[in-house]
């Protein structure tokens, strides 16, 4: 089974799906005064799910190609994609709290994209990896 299907497929989505969460997460936040606790919340609830979807096409992509390098390749794919449209998002709706004026801003976002996405696909495709397939029972 070629790995690049799985780690495209999974990347790309899990990526637009971390992108839709945080840029959900961004818009709600507006709202609210930097350092309140409700903004504060919304920036939990968005770590949250950032981790739980990297985590996710780790697994995936482990489980279905059963390479930990495949599952890696995906998270970072994915990283890159939501950190790309973090960029875009920062471009088109500029916030006074979030400022993306330099190129250390912009090199910080995508950065943290794309190594959360590569560590958290790592550790969870190396777990899945490590699965033993179930074994059909005469």
């Amino acid at each position: 089974m070629s790995e690049l299907g799985p780690t495209l497929r999974w990347g790309v989505g899990i990526g637009l799906l971390v992108a839709a969460f945080d840029t959900l997460a961004f818009v709600v936040s507006r709202g609210f005064t930097p350092d309140s606790d409700a903004a504060a919340y919304i920036a939990l609830a968005d770590q949250f799910a950032n981790v739980v979807l990297f985590s996710l096409v780790g697994l995936r992509v482990g489980r279905q190609t059963r390479v930990v390098r495949a599952a890696a390749e995906a998270g970072v794919l994915a990283g890159i994609v939501a950190g790309l449209v973090a960029l875009g998002i920062g471009v088109l709706m500029p916030s006074a709290e979030q400022p993306m004026n330099t190129p250390r801003d912009v090199i910080a976002t995508l950065a943290l994209n794309i190594a959360m996405g590569g560590v958290l696909a790592l550790l969870n495709g190396w777990i899945a990896t490590r699965e033993r397939r179930a074994s059909p029972r005469a």
